[in-house]
């Protein structure tokens, strides 16, 4: 009865180291599919808020041209080219910020990415190993509990596992 029962608890537990790793990866993996959803959002982002700041900076433009020549000064006015000049120069170097900015965090976004996909595949592979060192616990503790039973008879005439035959592993 005790040894149904160790090898029932052994079962369980190889069967729910498994379990926690497979549902520890599909978490990891959902994980993974969220940024890499995140990541395309800040890359979209970054390219619609560029290309609308650069629609306000050729509308404001438009705005002070049209003001200019209502005024009858002059396109070629030093002043008013050092003006414009200065004005376009102040939105590229903000655009330029945000653009980096949004696409920093997608980077961001791209690499935490990766690393929930490379904890899926090492969650898997722990819950494997634990279940497999569950196992492997197992098969000693019933050794030493019951070793009479078995001895040898899994690895023919090998000494390797037999105490007491020369040669053993032990």
């Amino acid at each position: 009865m005790a040894a149904l029962a160790l090898i029932g608890g052994t079962a369980l537990r190889a069967y729910g180291d498994i379990m926690r790793g497979q549902e520890e990866s599909r978490s990891a993996q959902f994980e993974q599919q969220q940024l890499q959803i995140q990541e395309q959002s800040y890359r979209t982002a970054a390219a619609q808020r560029e290309a609308q700041r650069r629609r306000d900076l050729t509308s404001a433009f438009e705005t002070i041209q049209a003001i200019r020549a209502g005024r009858g000064v002059g396109a070629g006015s030093p002043t008013g080219m050092a003006i414009l000049e200065n004005v376009i120069d102040t939105v590229e170097r903000d655009i330029s910020i945000e653009k980096a900015n949004l696409l920093e965090r997608a980077d961001t976004a791209r690499r935490a990415s990766i690393l929930a996909g490379n904890r899926a595949s090492t969650s898997l592979l722990s819950g494997y190993l634990g279940g497999a060192s569950d196992v492997a616990t197992g098969v000693f503790q019933y050794s030493r509990i019951y070793p009479d039973r078995g001895s040898g008879r899994s690895l023919g005439n090998s000494s390797i596992g037999n105490p007491n035959r020369i040669g053993a592993l032990y």
